[in-house]
């Protein structure tokens, strides 16, 4: 086929092998000489584990390059198969087993991922003016597979998807109670099952996970890639980056954890106050607006408190679409002409812009999801402002 410059096709197959290094069959400790009664003793860095043993992965992987039209269109194409045994993960474990926090380091289930990757590049102009753009497609679905141990509380999996995987779902999966709104007295309200309830109804430790909470996707995009564009003219070039991801889920705002706890002990606990406090619960008639729960309702029970704040966080009204495009970077170089200075082989001038934020967002909120609001701390707060903000840089580059 004439149009047909260059065309391979590749096939691999094979295993990858992975140990956690900080484990050992044997104990280990540091030994410690106490300041009072000068007697010695060890602390465990390392609790024994000698059932532990090798993660492993098998890959296989179908390819093809390719260059056609005297290469007007390059790339590739990439289709990926990976299983992984023995998956070495945290779980919670019996305290009288000494691992630190109760966590231990086990292999426990299968994981397995199927993915696409395409790459596209083309010189589109090639003449005094020059335009090239490359575009790229990631495509990864992973599910869990065959684990022994699942979450027993809801903390633990809403929090720590990571180290508490669930058979059947992703492995950065997204577990929420459904909303059912706020009660009469201003309290968050979820379904137990068929049942409607409030935070004080609910079993404590979250009762069966199935019935009160639902998965609602994963964080992690399953569509994702990049789009690259360059335009030169003479000694001018134009740069710009495009990044977009679909398909995955993320956290809205919430109330700081404890506030309902501190809140009726302290009335003046709080020394700043979020946004999403202004707009709270007050009466019944706030019950569609409401941004977060009443705090004039007495919550006696510590435990239901706690429940509060895994209810307000992970619920179906607080869970938005991550799906969005974002102009990652803009430069302007310009050449400087050779004969310009004598005694520089080549300088060139370059301003550039870069994190100018979404273009394009799924959700109908606004809300950025690198970036969301965070009312859990100041310092948190604050520290997710300073991220968002753009970069500007001029800077001379010259070859000697």
């Amino acid at each position: 086929m004439k149009f047909v410059d260059h065309l391979r096709a590749r096939i691999a197959y094979g295993w990858n092998g992975h140990i956690d290094k900080s484990a050992s069959p044997f104990i280990s400790a540091t030994p410690w000489l106490d300041p009072i009664t000068q007697s010695q003793y060890a602390a465990v860095l390392n609790t024994p584990n000698p059932a532990l043993t090798w993660e492993k992965t098998e890959n296989l992987n179908f390819g093809i390059d390719f260059s056609l039209f005297g290469r007007r269109l390059e790339g590739l194409i990439e289709i990926y198969a990976k299983k992984s045994t023995n998956v070495l993960a945290d779980f919670e474990v019996n305290p009288t087993y000494g691992f630190y926090y109760d966590e231990a380091t086990l292999n426990k289930g299968n994981i397995k991922n199927d993915g696409v990757e395409i790459e596209l590049a083309s010189p589109i102009l090639n003449g005094i003016w020059k335009w090239r753009t490359a575009f790229n497609y990631s495509h990864n679905k992973n599910v869990v597979e065959n684990v022994t141990t699942n979450a027993t509380n809801q903390s633990a999996r809403t929090n720590l998807s990571q180290f508490n995987p669930v058979a059947g779902q992703p492995v950065d999966y997204l577990a929420v109670a459904e909303w059912a709104g706020y009660s009469d007295e201003g309290l968050p309200q979820v379904y137990y099952g068929d049942e409607i309830l409030d935070i004080t109804q609910i079993p404590i430790n979250g009762g069966d996970l199935d019935l009160l909470q639902k998965f609602v996707g994963q964080r992690s995009p399953k569509h994702y890639g990049s789009w690259i564009n360059d335009v030169s003219y003479r000694g001018f070039r134009l740069s710009a980056r495009l990044l977009y991801s679909f398909g995955h889920k993320f956290l809205a705002d919430s109330p700081p954890r404890n506030t309902l706890y501190n809140y009726q002990r302290f009335s003046n606990y709080f020394t700043w106050h979020p946004a999403i406090m202004v707009n709270r619960w007050q009466s019944p008639e706030d019950a569609e607006t409401a941004s977060m729960y009443s705090l004039s309702t007495r919550v006696a029970n510590y435990s239901h408190t706690l429940m509060n704040d895994n209810i307000a966080e992970y619920n179906t009204n607080n869970v938005l679409d991550a799906g969005q495009v974002r102009l990652q970077s803009v430069s302007l170089t310009y050449q400087l002409p050779p004969n310009l200075i004598g005694f520089v082989r080549s300088a060139s001038l370059q301003l550039q812009a870069r994190n100018l934020g979404p273009i394009f967002l799924v959700n109908d909120q606004g809300v950025d999801p690198a970036f969301p609001k965070y009312s859990g701390s100041l310092y948190s707060a604050y520290f997710n402002v300073i991220r968002d903000r753009p970069e500007y840089s001029l800077s001379l580059r010259v070859n000697l």
